[in-house]
C-alpha cells in the first residue's frame, strides 16, 4: 500500500515548490496562451500576457495535469516543449502525469457504461470502484510524480481497459457479420432480380 512506501508517491511536491515563482521570456506578440489564443486561454482559466517578460506559478501547470499532454501544454503557455520540462522541473515535476490521468478517467467512463446497463453484480461492486478511481486521482492532483502502478487502482484501470478493449472486439465482429448479412442479403435480391427480368424477357420474345 502507499500508506507503507511512500517513496511510490514520487518526488514530493514541496510548499516551496508550490510556492515558486517562475520568470519567463514569452515570444514577441505571444501571451501565456500560446497560439489558441486570449479567449481560448480565459475558457480554461489560462492568464493572457502580452508582455515579453513574464512570470509562470504551479497553480496555472496544475490546473493542466489532466487537460493536456506536455506539448499541448507546453503550446498553451506560448512556449517550446524543452522549456516548458525545464520549467516543470523548477516546480518539481519531474514527469508530466497527463496519461496517467488519462488512464483513470478512461476508467471511470467505462465504469458508467456499465452502470448505465443495470447489473446487479456490477452494481455492488460500483461503489468501491469508484471510491478507488477517485483516491487515486486525489493522490495524482497532489503527487504528479507518483508512479499509478504503485496504487491499487492501477489494477482495476487494466482489468476495465482489458473488458473494454475485448467488448470492443466482440462489437466489431458482431458487426462485420451483420454486414456480411445484409451483403449476402443484398447480393440474393439482385440475383433474383436478374433472374425474373430475364424470364420476363425470354417470355416476351
Amino acid at each position: 500500500m502507499l500508506q507503507e512506501n511512500p517513496a511510490a508517491l514520487g518526488e514530493p511536491i514541496t510548499a516551496e515548490h508550490k510556492a515558486h515563482v517562475a520568470t519567463v521570456t514569452w515570444r514577441r506578440g505571444s501571451s501565456i496562451c500560446g497560439p489558441m489564443g486570449p479567449a481560448a486561454a480565459a475558457a480554461r482559466g489560462g492568464i493572457c500576457m502580452d508582455d515579453d517578460e513574464g512570470v509562470l506559478r504551479y497553480e496555472q501547470v496544475e490546473q493542466l495535469f489532466g487537460q493536456l499532454n506536455v506539448a499541448e501544454a507546453a503550446a498553451h503557455l506560448g512556449m517550446g516543449k524543452t522549456k516548458f520540462k525545464a520549467l516543470c522541473r523548477q516546480f518539481g515535476i519531474v514527469r508530466w502525469p497527463y496519461r496517467e490521468f488519462c488512464s483513470i478517467f478512461l476508467a471511470q467512463e467505462y465504469l458508467d457504461a456499465k452502470a448505465a446497463k443495470g447489473r446487479a453484480r456490477d452494481g455492488a461492486l460500483m461503489p468501491g470502484r469508484r471510491l478507488l478511481l477517485v483516491h487515486a486521482l486525489t493522490l495524482l492532483q497532489q503527487h504528479p510524480n507518483m508512479e499509478l502502478k504503485a496504487h491499487p487502482a492501477y489494477v482495476l484501470t487494466q482489468v476495465l481497459h482489458k473488458q473494454k478493449h475485448k467488448k470492443r472486439k466482440v462489437e466489431e465482429r458482431h458487426a462485420d457479420e451483420s454486414a456480411a448479412a445484409v451483403l449476402t442479403h443484398i447480393h440474393a435480391a439482385a440475383s433474383s432480380g436478374g433472374d425474373a427480368n430475364g424470364s420476363d424477357g425470354s417470355g416476351s420474345a
